[in-house]
């Protein structure tokens, strides 16, 4: 006789049960989210987007970007709920929260040219000390090691735009041969995309010929009034 699974909800520790049907009751394997918890992250929808940007409900092309731009797209807008998750799994050290994220990464990656490699934004060696982890490396199947930081900058998260591309001059360094390759890079926020051109500069100048991002989340630029 098969016994029925039951799941825990990685973020509430709620009990998730299956649905009635006979196709859920046969499965070994729940869903990682309870669905209260399902409701509060919900995603950007990748049809109205920014084609360039991906910021919500700005297709095709949000006023702020040009066709030339840096391609990013990103799984949800960070909001309260979202940036609660993430400081959990980033500043608190939860790292079994990345399973939350590597399937729909996976299938967000699906929506960008097709990549040679996808490389996760490096941490400074420090900083990864004193977190445990790569936050940006543990959200996809196996990414490639090409980059790394050679600078301890202030925490972007504190900076002003401004501050943010001062403090990443010259901050990456590409550590493989990556002439020719299609890179996707990784990121947990897209907040003013500084981080990731600062990377994707490097890439190029090392011979990649084309570079693009994702995101687990993004900042949502602020309504005009």
């Amino acid at each position: 006789m098969k016994l029925i699974v039951t799941g825990t909800c990685l973020l509430c520790s709620e009990t998730i049960y299956p649905a009635g049907d006979w196709y859920s009751l046969l499965q070994t394997k729940l869903p990682s989210l309870c669905s209260a918890c399902t409701a509060k992250l919900a995603p950007i929808s990748q049809t109205s987007c920014c084609t360039i940007c991906g910021h919500p409900d700005s297709k095709p092309r949000c006023a702020a970007c040009q066709p030339e731009d840096f391609m990013q797209r990103s799984l949800y807008p960070y909001n309260d709920d979202v940036k609660d998750v993430l400081a959990r799994y980033k500043y608190r050290g939860d790292a079994a929260l990345a399973a939350l994220f590597q399937l729909p990464m996976q299938r967000l990656l699906r929506r960008l040219p097709k990549a040679d490699a996808v490389v996760p934004v490096p941490l400074h060696a420090d900083r990864l000390f004193e977190r445990g982890f790569n936050q940006a490396e543990l959200v996809v199947r196996r990414p490639k090691l090409l980059l790394a930081r050679r600078t301890l900058s202030a925490k972007q998260s504190k900076s002003t735009p401004v501050e943010r591309e001062a403090n990443l001059r010259e901050a990456f360094h590409v550590t493989g041969n990556v002439t020719g390759m299609r890179i996707t890079l990784v990121d947990d926020i897209y907040t003013t995309g500084a981080t990731m051109r600062a990377c994707k500069d490097v890439l190029m100048q090392a011979g990649a010929v084309s570079v693009c991002g994702i995101t687990v989340a993004r900042s949502l630029r602020k309504s005009p009034m």
